[in-house]
């Protein structure tokens, strides 16, 4: 006959045991077992033998935490048992029906370096981190919100956000506090600077675009084309006997044609490019600057307002 755990899980054991091990406590707690009340009444008061100790400054925690990182290694879902159970376990576990969850949430609250002292980093523990991370790819690098929904944020997220910082204010919360006395007389490194003065921000611009441009790609979204920009390039197509590359892109801008032989960009600009005293919006000036500097190109400008008067 088989030996089964008393459990009642149904999994098989050894001759010698009854239970599988961390099996005996199953569905045991403080309000339905003698044996852990009287432990936790016993413990109560007791300071931890381990607190305020780390892997750096304590051997035995050094010791067992490579034997952890051992044991885990490799471990997933997929092909180990203890995980699974693990993930059931937690599976469901909220602020609002879990005493666990909500104890953390609290304490973590307002805890800062100045407070706890184990949060500070040294630099030698910094460099080591920087050494186990180097060449790591992340397993999400690449991914967004558009191509990867655990990344998006739903709105249930977003309102959840918004009551949890509701209320809260520098009278009532530390964390607050803390974090606005920092930023008490700190000048931000980009006041007075512009995208047109400072590279950091043109790069950070150009990136940006960049990247609007690959999620427009990945959506499939198609890119918006001016009433009468069809036309118009069609008739310089002719005029000049040759194709020119429409919608082409360069320093993250479409721009609506390219003759790529004479290096001459076409702009075909609706009534929205100018301002109400009939010359250029600032962007529009500044994205010249941008296309000219990087292809080095005569821009030649088709205001639609004007080819329509002249109109065969």
């Amino acid at each position: 006959m088989e030996n089964l755990c008393e459990c009642g899980c149904g999994e098989k054991i050894n001759k010698k045991r009854r239970f599988i091990k961390g099996h005996q406590n199953k569905g045991k707690t403080r309000q339905n077992d003698e044996g852990i009340m009287r432990g936790a009444k016993a413990r109560k008061g007791n300071i931890p033998w381990n607190k305020n100790l780390s892997k750096e400054t304590d051997i035995r925690i050094a010791k067992t935490a490579k034997k952890i990182s051992k044991a885990k290694k490799g471990k997933t879902k997929e092909n180990d048992k203890s995980v699974r159970e693990r993930s059931k376990k937690m599976a469901g576990r909220t602020k609002e029906n879990h005493a666990g969850v909500r104890r953390m949430a609290t304490t973590k609250i307002g805890i800062t370096k100045e407070i706890n002292p184990n949060l500070i980093c040294s630099e030698e523990r910094k460099r080591k981190i920087g050494k186990a991370n180097k060449g790591r790819i992340p397993a999400i690098k690449g991914q967004t919100k558009y191509t990867n929904p655990k990344l998006a944020c739903s709105t249930k997220r977003r309102i959840e956000i918004g009551l949890f910082f509701q209320g809260r204010t520098k009278e009532n919360c530390a964390w607050i506090r803390t974090k606005a006395e920092k930023a008490k007389g700190r000048i931000p490194w980009n006041k007075g600077l512009s995208k047109a003065t400072s590279s950091i921000l043109r790069k950070s611009a150009e990136k940006q675009r960049h990247n609007a441009l690959k999620r427009l790609e990945k959506t499939g979204i198609p890119i918006q084309i001016g009433k009468y920009e069809k036309e118009i390039l069609d008739e310089i197509e002719l005029s000049i006997g040759r194709k020119i590359n429409r919608c082409y892109r360069t320093v993250g801008y479409i721009v609506d044609g390219y003759d790529k032989l004479m290096n001459i960009v076409y702009e075909i600009d609706e009534e929205h490019h100018f301002t109400s005293k009939d010359s250029y919006k600032k962007k529009d000036v500044f994205r010249e600057e941008e296309i000219y500097n990087n292809l080095g190109c005569m821009i030649f400008r088709i205001r639609v307002k004007d080819w329509l008067k002249y109109r065969i």
